[in-house]
């Protein structure tokens, strides 16, 4: 099998070129427990390195390749119009009160509560793939990746909660 994403990191010679490159399959490429391994072997086959001896740059590179790959699938399905929008929360921690609340005015409390369940959904369902693989370096990248994920999803529910709390209310 040959992933389209594994191909694509394999031919960017930096990540921000992966990441539009990836982000211009608009979220249309398989993402399986084997597209995983490939991607994972991509990555150690341009940074080798094994746990005694490890160059953290590397490490974080293998995090966000990670990040790139299940942000952009979690995001399939998401309007157009705001896909970017949720992008640039998960890109940046900075973006994300403005952006949701942003969000919230324009497209109504419970539109992106809809959206977040569905993202967050994506991302169980990656989660579940990244599970099954074995352990070593690979599962670690992806593991790595999805700690930083988890925070934007943290941030994003505390908005989208709030939202709905007040929404309640009244």
């Amino acid at each position: 099998m040959i992933s389209v994403v594994a191909g694509i990191f394999r031919s960017r010679k930096t990540l921000d070129e992966f990441r539009e490159a990836v982000i211009a399959l608009d979220s249309s490429f398989p993402l399986e427990k084997e597209d995983l391994l490939e991607i994972g072997q991509a990555y150690c086959d341009r940074y080798p390195e094994t746990y005694s001896k490890r160059n953290t740059q590397h490490v974080q590179i293998g995090y966000t390749m990670a990040r790139i790959c299940v942000i952009e699938k979690a995001l399939e399905g998401t309007d157009p119009k705001t896909k970017n929008i949720y992008r640039s929360m998960f890109y940046s921690l900075n973006a994300i009160e403005e952006k949701i609340i942003g969000l919230i005015q324009a497209d109504g409390c419970e539109q992106v509560h809809g959206d977040y369940q569905r993202i967050y959904a994506g991302i169980k369902q990656i989660e579940a793939l990244i599970d099954e693989l074995p352990r070593g370096m690979i599962k670690e990248k992806f593991i790595g990746g999805l700690s930083v994920i988890y925070n934007v999803v943290y941030l994003i529910n505390h908005f989208v909660e709030k939202c709905m709390q007040e929404l309640k209310r009244s």
